[in-house]
């Protein structure tokens, strides 16, 4: 069974305490992955479920801001929920973009979406969690600490959890992303991973929309085709799930980032 923390929060102090935690709680040393936001988590997502193929295991996603937008919205951040993914569990955060790749690609159409003060009031009545601890769940601002692994695991113990949830359709929860296309991963080298996917990036090509934009830029098949000329160039990235692969702008020798000035969490102009 493998353990696996996507997270906004993974600092030194973070990282140490959601490795214990994961370790007390499943055993085993659990992997941390840092998401710097939304989109980052879910192509983060994407690729940890497209490697673990199905396997038996837990998948903990976490981007919460209280600021701005979420602030009005959640009393205390986005609500976490749980879906699966053949044997792989996912408890995740349910922000549109975290989840709109998992919608993209029809990996699951349904989330069960859980209320923090129901789930340790169900976990009281249920002799899990001592009433004084549950106070302090409700009350933390550490979710993904305190809550997350608490709820995986009780979901976890049995194929079909009583743990209170309200089940929710994602496409209703990604609509106001679905159909935009942004940057989610710049790696190492500045190659540029975006959440167009090949099917979807041929298919604006055709339409003619690439006179304008970065869509213009020569599409290759492999990195190894990209002439040593300095222009960007679109190749078939690594990143995505079965056969459905993100594309990826690049830079033969160079960094299309900063060619580019993109960033994580850039809109793409088609």
């Amino acid at each position: 069974m493998f353990i696996v923390f996507i997270t906004d929060c993974a600092d030194a102090d973070a990282a140490l305490r959601l490795r214990l935690q994961g370790n007390v709680l499943f055993g085993g040393t659990p992997f941390l992955s840092q998401a710097r936001c939304e989109i980052e988590a879910a192509g983060l997502l994407i690729d940890a479920l497209d490697v673990t193929a199905g396997s038996k295991g837990i998948i903990f996603v976490n981007v919460a801001p209280r600021n701005g937008e979420a602030k009005k919205k959640w009393d205390n951040g986005v609500p976490f929920g749980y879906f699966r993914v053949r044997k792989t569990l996912v408890v995740t955060t349910i922000g549109p973009e975290t989840l709109s790749l998992v919608a993209k690609l029809g990996l699951a159409t349904r989330v069960n979406v859980m209320d923090i003060s129901r789930v340790m009031s169900w976990g009281v009545e249920q002799n899990l969690i001592s009433k004084i601890e549950a106070d302090e769940v409700r009350r933390t601002q550490f979710r993904s600490l305190f809550f997350a692994p608490r709820s995986g695991k009780w979901i976890w113990a049995s194929d079909r959890s009583t743990i209170p949830a309200s089940d929710e359709s994602i496409d209703a929860l990604v609509a106001g992303v679905q159909g935009k296309h942004f940057v989610w991963f710049v790696d190492c080298f500045g190659n540029v991973k975006t959440t167009l996917l090949s099917s979807e990036f041929e298919s604006l090509r055709s339409s003619g929309k690439h006179r304008r934009g970065i869509l213009r830029y020569k599409a290759l098949p492999r990195l190894s085709d990209v002439p040593d000329d300095g222009k960007p160039a679109w190749v078939v990235g690594s990143s995505g799930y079965g056969t459905n692969r993100f594309m990826e702008l690049v830079v033969q020798g160079g960094s299309a980032a900063k060619k580019l000035r993109l960033k994580v969490g850039m809109p793409i102009q088609v």
